[in-house]
Parts: structure tokens; sequence; C-alpha cells
């Protein structure tokens, strides 16, 4: 092709001149559009796509293949909770240590904690006394958790109490926790065994699935020992405590109605340790 002489010059070809300009400056192919190169930047996508999808694949199996809450471990001020085979599922961490001496095999033991479904919709949440390595001057609380670690509830244990000697305030102590037998709505309630910072009294606190104060009793010593069991097989679970008597120097042994958790213990003998305001326990 050639331009003639001038500003605006015509510009005249030859047909030969026309094919060439076309198979060099039309259709020859850049490196970057070669098909040697498409091929290949085709199979390396390829690979690094399947790469990913397995990648992504294998996570969604590792989390799908997860079993429910089942074992936990401590780590400081941090609670550890794992399926049956020891997978991590979910982490809660405190603003105090935890007891040291509070392992979770002692934890289980003293009844202290317990895996199961509260409500009957299938999945296990786990209640869990949060005891600090400073509980006696911060107290215990019993934590209702999810499956998946989420807070459902929070129960303080408690409250203000008197006898004619004195008056008992928080903080009070979470010791054991018991689980009733599911009703007809599938359903669970909770008791709960906690005492005052001082030694006594103790408050036995009946709770609904999701936490709110059904009945207490109160004791004018200390309650550790919990469980239930339909002693009198008519198909309801009396509430078994076992501990001491401040006023009386002595074990006791005391068993509760789980449909009627009121009153206090009577102190008769000892009118310096009878708990004011309340009727006899029931």
């Amino acid at each position: 092709m050639k331009r003639l002489s001038g500003p605006k010059g015509r510009v005249w070809a030859i047909p030969e001149d026309l094919d060439h300009w076309l198979k060099d400056a039309v259709t020859r192919r850049h490196w970057w559009a070669s098909l040697p190169f498409l091929r290949a930047a085709s199979l390396t996508a390829g690979a690094v796509l399947l790469v990913l999808i397995g990648i992504f694949v294998g996570l969604l199996a590792g989390e799908w293949g997860k079993g429910p809450p089942a074992r936990f471990v401590h780590d400081f001020r941090t609670l550890i909770v794992t399926d049956a085979q020891g997978r991590e599922l979910w982490r809660k961490t405190f603003p105090d240590p935890l007891f040291a001496a509070d392992t979770p095999e002692r934890k289980l033991a003293t009844k202290g904690a317990w895996f199961g479904d509260l409500d009957g919709d299938g999945r296990v949440e786990l209640l869990y006394i949060y005891g600090p390595d400073r509980a006696a001057s911060r107290g215990a609380s019993l934590y209702c958790f999810s499956d998946t670690g989420q807070v459902k509830w929070l129960f303080v244990p408690g409250g203000v109490v008197q006898t004619r000697a004195g008056t008992f305030a928080p903080p009070f102590i979470a010791e054991a926790i018991a689980v009733l037998a599911a009703g007809p709505d599938r359903k669970r309630r909770v008791v709960v065994s906690s005492t005052n910072a001082t030694g006594y009294p103790a408050q036995v606190a009946l709770l609904s699935n999701d936490g709110k104060k059904l009945g207490e009793y109160w004791h004018s010593g200390r309650l550790p020992g919990l469980d239930v069991a339909d002693l009198d097989g008519d198909g309801v679970e009396e509430i078994l405590l076992a501990g001491t008597d401040t006023g009386y120097l002595a074990a006791t042994l005391i068993v509760l109605d789980s449909r009627n958790v009121s009153g206090a213990a009577a102190e008769a003998p000892f009118p310096d340790y009878q708990l004011l305001g309340f009727q006899q326990g029931a």
C-alpha cells in the first residue's frame, strides 16, 4: 500500500498488497491467543478448580462428619467442647481462670456438667457450672449452651435470706445439677443446688428447660449431693439431696417432691439457724 503526497493524499494498493496486509495484520494471532497457550491455560485452570473443589468438599465433609457435643476440656480460662471423637465443636472463654482442681472428669462425676436434649428438639445442650478460681468472692453460676456454643440462658443462684442471727447475701456457689425426665411435652426441668460463699445456707432451685425459676427450697446447711429418682413408682421423680445441717451439726438426707419445691428446712431446736420468711419445706 502507498499514500500519495500531500496532507490528504489518497491511499492506493494493488490486490497483492491487501492480501499481504490481511495475513500479517489481521489473521496473525498474538502469543496469548495462540492455540497452544489457550490449551495449556485451560488445563491449568481446570486442575486448580479441581483442587479447590476438593479442598472445599473436604472441609464440608469434616464439619458435617462431626458428632454432637459429648466431651469438654479446660484450657486455663477456656472451655473447649468436642464430639465423642475429640473433634472440637466450639469454645467459650470466661473472664476468670477456671478452678484448677475442677477437672472435666471430676466435674462430670460430681454433677457439675450435663450433656443432653433439654427441650426435645433433637439437639444436645450442655449444662455447665462455671466455677472460677475466685468462686468465694465471685460465686459460681449455671450456663446452658446450645450445640453450637451459644449461651441459651444463665442462672445466677442465690438471693438475700435471713436468720435472727444474720443476713446472707450473694455470692452463691452452684455445686451440682440434676435433670428430671421429660414430661409429655418432651421438655425437661433442671435442679441446681447452691451454697452461700460462707458455707451455708443452701438454695435448691427448680428451673424450666429455658432457665426460668419454677420453685426453690432453702436449707440451713450445705447440699452438694444431688440426684433424682422415682422412689415410689408413681411415675414422678423425686429430688434427693445429701449434705450437712449446720444447726444439728449432722449429716442430712432430704427428699423433695419435684412438683412442689418450696419452703425451708425446719430448725426448731436451733432458732438462730432458722431461715425467716419461709413455710416449712415441702
